[in-house]
């Protein structure tokens, strides 16, 4: 079973729409701690596929993911019955499109897949069943493509500026199959500028994220690749902090309608907001003496709270130091991540 520590938790409210969310200042007694037992959870593997990283968000269902068998080729996993059925007409979608995907995403009803990359790049979006392709340019502008949390609704966020503190300028909102933009909001809340967008709630909700310290920031050459485009190289240092700070936006309102401050145990290198805005997974990675279990020094441990940082709970570690992508289910009970090349699964634990 996998060990799970109730951490508590207290919320003080602050200045203005300041909260001030304060989980205990230390992590558990190594004694107590417990690695995710990973022969409690569904293991299959994970590999690169159409030289991406995989599938950035891959709940189809609460009981089915997508991902890569095999390069180029996606399957649909049943963590139930443990089934693995190809979509053969979605990856003949994908890879006859001449996009190169840097990314590969659920829409958080099931029911569509969109991939492509960011940036001055078009978008491609599919039903899961592959019956037919639809594109988005993305030549008028830079433009970063979300799915909306209640459905598969998609939001264009478009932006420019420079690397460290982009400017968002404005929203695209429409369904997947119609190129005529439903509702278009701009321009977008100043205040918004060099924050990270985490996740788009609704229409004309997001919350956002202020990105850690990064510096060295360095742009190597394009290189072609065999898609007819052209990557690009780029290397900087991420420094994660304990203290991390997310803010909910109505897109109407040029101020956020609240804000969060969290004191974390550890450095927080990853959060990942769940579908209705409500909970965040956190992997906090903290330096531990060299040991068996921890060869490297360092400790990934996996977290869940609630937005206001309620209800933290501490899940488990995972061996080394290459826990990464949790991702949520679609009723939020479950989490997925990724850990040496393969998705796993356990439960969130939050209520």
């Amino acid at each position: 079973m996998i060990a799970v520590i109730r951490v508590a938790a207290t919320l003080a409210m602050t200045a203005g729409f300041w909260h001030l969310c304060s989980p205990l200042s230390a992590s558990p007694a190594h004694a107590s701690e417990q690695p995710i037992t990973m022969r409690a959870t569904r293991q299959f593997s994970m590999v690169e596929g159409q030289d991406s990283d995989g599938v950035d968000h891959p709940w189809l269902s609460n009981h089915e993911l997508l991902h890569f068998k095999a390069p180029h080729r996606l399957f649909r996993y049943d963590i139930t019955t443990k089934s693995d059925v190809a979509l053969a007409e979605l990856s003949k979608q994908i890879n006859t499109s001449g996009a190169y995907a840097v990314f590969v995403d659920t829409s958080r009803d099931g029911k569509w897949v969109m991939w492509g990359k960011s940036g001055n790049n078009p978008t491609f979006v599919a039903p899961v069943n592959g019956s037919a392709r639809y594109s988005y340019p993305g030549n008028d502008g830079l433009v970063e493509p979300y799915w909306c949390g209640g459905g598969s609704r998609l939001a264009s966020l478009y932006f420019g500026g420079p690397v460290k503190k982009i400017v968002w300028t404005e929203a695209q909102l429409h369904d997947p199959c119609d190129l005529h933009f439903a509702e278009t909001i701009k321009p977008l809340p100043t205040q918004m500028s060099g924050l990270d967008v985490m996740c788009v709630v609704s229409d004309h909700v997001v919350i956002t994220r202020v990105p850690d310290r990064t510096e060295e920031v360095k742009f190597g050459p394009p290189i072609p690749n065999k898609y007819g485009g052209d990557c690009f190289s780029m290397e900087s240092r991420v420094f994660p902090t304990r203290t991390q700070h997310l803010a909910v936006w109505d897109l109407h309102k040029p101020r956020p309608t609240a804000k969060y401050t969290y004191k974390l145990p550890h450095a927080a290198s990853e959060v990942e907001v769940s579908p209705s805005g409500k909970n965040l997974a956190w992997i906090l990675t903290a330096s531990s003496p060299k040991r068996k279990d921890a060869p490297s020094g360092f400790r990934m441990s996996l977290y869940t709270s609630h937005l206001d940082g309620s209800h933290m709970q501490y899940l488990g570690y995972v061996v080394g130091d290459n826990l990464s992508q949790p991702r949520w289910s679609p009723d939020e009970r479950q989490l997925s991540f990724i850990s040496d090349n393969s998705l796993w699964v356990v439960p969130s634990k939050v209520r």
